[in-house]
């Protein structure tokens, strides 16, 4: 909002000198960095969830406890951290809430859309709809009270239900963090976690069509919460990290990356150690994905930040060659997100048949996606249809 006041100018300040934590929003309200990482989580997750055989899942699909899934969720707390809290200094708590209920329903109209309609795919055209659907989970009536209830988890569909529930949890904790109540929003947060960590799936639902949620709220909603606190709290945070050494955080990330990547290695290949392990039902539950287990939360708490300071120390030359293809990806991850299921429909019926034993053909057809998408971003097409 502008002010009628004489102002300085704002002094150009970087992720490195705020130590781990994004710079406040520019005039035009953006982060470039975060829309970078964020574009770059969207450029992983397209590929990724474009099946078979590709160069590209080499790097994007290495083994490490932690996915570009896990980026979006970190990217969002940050972001609406930063935003409620300037929102809520300009326009009051109330308006700050509004604002948070309507882009909640928002997604919740694209989720329940996305979701009949895949259904309905499903219905017509048994098998159609894979990997959403192998066979439709009910008759279209139960089916769409099912997608008005959140009671469908298809994959690759179903981070959309948990983006709604994170929106609808936030007006809770920026109602806690404007009063400086933020170490008890954390507690409750923790215990959420706990709870359903140590009793599998006990404060989740049953999907229609799944045994389990593959994003259970009450796991995933600790990375959202805690990053809207250091987003909330940037500038404190940013003074607490700027009395520790730079060059010293990032060698003890990159200990702690490199340590469980090879342990992740280890792990996926069944050898040495994690073969021979004595308890290795309590080894699968730190390592757990849905339920964010608490290896696989130390391993997010030390790669993003990591992969953060990369990009702040590289960032001249990243915004210059690569910042023009992520930037506008990460602007608008809805909508890629939207307009990418079509593709990996597509895809999976009649691309993945055929070609998913050629690495050729797999990674030419990410790449290709991936044009296809930014040319869609670039031309602005169908916005008034799509979210953004």
């Amino acid at each position: 909002m502008a002010r009628s006041t004489t102002r300085r100018p704002a002094p150009t300040t970087s992720l490195s000198t705020q130590r781990l934590v994004p710079q406040a929003p520019a005039a035009s309200g953006r982060d470039d960095r975060l829309d970078f990482l964020r574009g770059l989580a969207v450029a992983v997750m397209v590929v990724d969830h474009l099946v078979g055989a590709s160069w590209l899942h080499d790097v994007t699909m290495g083994q490490y406890y932690a996915t570009a899934a896990e980026a979006f969720v970190v990217c969002s707390g940050l972001v609406l951290g930063l935003v409620v809290r300037r929102r809520v200094a300009a326009e009051g708590l109330r308006a700050a809430v509004r604002r948070l209920l309507l882009r909640a329903r928002t997604l919740y109209v694209a989720a329940v859309v996305l979701m009949v309609a895949l259904g309905a795919l499903a219905i017509a055209v048994p098998g159609a709809a894979r990997p959403c659907f192998d066979a439709a989970p009910a008759s279209f009536g139960p089916l769409v009270m099912a997608a008005l209830t959140f009671r469908l988890a298809p994959p690759v569909a179903d981070v959309l239900p948990l983006y709604v529930l994170l929106l609808l949890a936030t007006p809770a904790l920026a109602w806690a963090l404007a009063r400086g109540r933020w170490l008890p929003a954390l507690a409750i947060s923790a215990g959420l976690w706990a709870i359903n960590w140590l009793e599998p799936y006990a404060l989740s639902g049953v999907p229609l069509d799944r045994g389990r949620p593959y994003f259970a709220f009450a796991s995933w909603q600790l990375l959202y919460a805690v990053a809207f606190v250091i987003g909330w709290h940037r500038e404190a945070v940013a003074r607490w990290l700027a009395r520790t050494s730079r060059a010293g955080n990032a060698a003890m990330l990159a200990v702690i990356v490199v340590g469980l990547a090879l342990v992740a290695q280890q792990d996926g290949t069944l050898g040495g150690w994690a073969a021979l392990g004595t308890d290795r039902e309590s080894w699968y539950a730190a390592t757990d994905r849905s339920l964010l287990g608490p290896l696989r939360l130390v391993a997010v708490a030390a790669l993003f930040p990591l992969i953060a300071m990369g990009v702040d120390m590289g960032w001249r030359p990243l915004s210059r060659w690569a910042g023009p293809l992520l930037m506008p990806l990460g602007r608008h991850a809805l909508y890629v997100y939207l307009l990418h299921m079509p593709l990996v429909v597509a895809w999976t019926g009649l691309v993945y048949p055929r070609f998913g034993e050629s690495a050729f053909v797999g990674t030419l057809g990410q790449l290709a996606a991936l044009a296809l998408l930014w040319v869609a971003v670039r031309q602005r097409f169908l916005f008034r249809v799509i979210p953004s």
